[in-house]
């Protein structure tokens, strides 16, 4: 009833959405109808189908994510990258990736973007991201590059405060605007803005709702940024749409309507999320934005030209991509489930995962030819890792290993989780004795990761002090799965290893060998290269601070 109601531009779904691929093929479907059903144009449609941390097909093909493409160091492998997620996303009905990040990632305590970027060489990320924006357009689906400005340069995250960039428009030019010029200059038909403060672009304040004190206004509420900057020197011609309005950089400072009408006025052509909708009685919030809007143009503030001005762009990209020409008939929903069902996650696609997973892992050192583990019959491994999940992985891919022929029928494979535990205890004492070969793994979460005191840090410290007392280092190797910025922390480590990427999977998952859900392929790569199914031959795309 809303949809046909207010005529939205579009919908962006999340996992929670898009558990199941045919139920999910449906939805789209019944969005579409909904929309059209009283005259109103299609909807966008679209995810966060970035992959790594960020993947919300919850039956989807699980790509290692944009840091591990950027150690590959293959222009191809993010074109690829973009075809398999543009088509899994198609062959439901979305019609719009948020992706790719083309943010340079220059910040090593960067809380949101790390493993999300592809590096900190701001002409390696702008090859790539225009390489993955050609791979999704293949499909017929838009990419929508984020987060402009630039997000890479931050220490805290916009989900939950209002991040502050201090660097003049000449640094930026340089670094963070890059990537955004160079996917501008491809031709890219949408870009997202980011709430985050560049007080030296634009030091404009507004009044912050949460203390009353001035705040500077972020890039979404700023036409210095997005009128002048990109629309006037960059040259984008393209749809505006705002990070989502819901996050806490935005709700913690300006209600709901004012924070729209800002946006609108800085040049943004859409908003993404301008509230939360969770039912019927959710419709009020909507009236008090529209609301808000016409005050705004009534007085002023909102010229009907500039809103006109965003409905073409709108508009003509619906019309450019042949959205308004496709039709919904429900007739027609099974043959699009079967052709969902077929294309997501399918084997092809899932070869495409494993292969760019496998080309990421990188070997920073090996001092003591530690890589890989030689395990004989009846040996064993010991795996040390702060989650639960991350254990079924190593499962996963000890059982490959092992149906294959590579790793004998008997070697056994203990583990050991150890969130929260600062020290070593006596469970673990054990294990470590009696383990053949240790693999650590260590992750990287935030600056916690990169300062002692802190159990992220703390445990893996204490086993590697273990190590080195015991004389092990030869048959030890620690791998760091998450941002590799915390491998500061084990200089005197001779063998390190690098996945990029630390999602886990379901033990059923890893027990039947058959890959039912969401997952991450880094962590079954990381153990092939342990076991020495390949050579790893990835390379740091990040500067790592000595």
């Amino acid at each position: 009833r809303m949809l046909g109601e207010y005529r939205f531009g579009g919908v962006i779904l999340f996992s929670e959405n898009l558990k199941n691929t045919a139920e999910s093929a449906r939805l789209v479907r019944e969005l579409q109808r909904a929309a059209v059903q009283k005259g109103g144009l299609p909807l966008f449609l679209g995810a966060d189908q970035e992959g790594g941390n960020i993947t919300r097909l919850g039956q989807g093909t699980c790509l290692p994510g944009n840091m591990a493409i950027g150690a590959t160091g293959r222009t191809e492998y993010a074109y690829e990258a973009g075809a398999v997620t543009g088509q899994e996303l198609h062959s439901i009905g979305l019609n719009i990736n948020f992706s790719p990040v083309a943010d340079v990632n220059d910040n090593p305590e960067n809380p949101i973007i790390n493993l999300r970027s592809f590096g900190s060489d701001p002409e390696m990320v702008s090859r790539m991201a225009v390489s993955m924006i050609k791979g999704i357009e293949t499909a017929g689906v838009l990419a929508s590059g984020k987060h402009f400005p630039g997000h890479g340069n931050t220490s805290s995250d916009s989900h939950t405060s209002l991040p502050r960039v201090e660097k003049s428009l000449d640094e930026l030019r340089e670094t963070e605007l890059k990537p955004f010029q160079a996917l501008i200059d491809e031709g890219i038909s949408m870009l997202m803005c980011a709430h985050i403060q560049y007080p030296q672009l634009d030091s404009t304040t507004f009044r912050s709702i949460s203390d009353g004190m001035e705040a500077v206004v972020p890039a979404t509420f700023s036409r210095v940024i997005l009128r002048d900057l990109l629309r006037g020197e960059m040259g984008f011609d393209g749809v505006i749409i705002t990070d989502a309005m819901d996050m806490e950089a935005i709700t913690k400072h300006i209600a709901p309507a004012d924070a729209v009408v800002r946006a609108l006025a800085a040049g943004a052509d859409m908003i993404c999320m301008p509230d939360t909708l969770r039912g019927p009685s959710d419709a009020a919030k909507i009236e008090e934005i529209i609301l808000a809007v016409e005050a705004a143009l009534e007085q002023g503030e909102l010229e009907i030209s500039e809103i006109d001005k965003s409905v073409q762009r709108v508009v003509r990209l619906k019309i450019e991509t042949g959205l308004l020409d496709e039709t919904f008939d429900a007739a027609e929903d099974e043959a699009a489930i079967s052709g969902a069902l077929v294309t997501v996650g399918s084997e092809a696609h899932r070869a495409v995962e494993r292969e760019m997973a496998q080309a990421a892992i990188t070997l920073v050192r090996d001092d003591l030819s530690a890589v890989p583990f030689r395990l004989k019959s009846g040996e064993m491994m010991l795996l040390i890792t702060p989650y639960t999940n991350e254990t079924a992985s190593a499962l996963y891919a000890l059982n490959g290993l092992k149906a294959e022929g590579k790793v004998p029928e008997d070697v056994l494979l203990e583990t050991y989780v150890y969130r929260g535990k600062n020290e070593v205890d006596e469970d673990l004492g054990a294990k470590l004795a009696r383990a053949d070969y240790i693999l650590l793994q260590t992750e990287m979460s935030g600056t916690a990761s990169l300062l002692p005191g802190h159990w992220v840090t703390d445990l893996p410290a204490a086993v590697w002090n273990r190590i080195k007392k015991a004389g092990r280092q030869d048959r030890f190797v620690l791998a760091s799965i998450g941002a590799p910025f915390d491998i500061v922390n084990f200089a005197d480590c001779p063998a390190v290893l690098l996945s990029y990427g630390c999602v886990g999977m379901s033990d059923a998952d890893a027990a039947s060998g058959v890959i039912t859900g969401k997952y991450g392929p880094n962590l079954p790569a990381l153990l092939r290269a342990v076991l020495g199914d390949f050579i790893p031959a990835g390379s740091i795309p990040v500067t790592i601070p000595a």
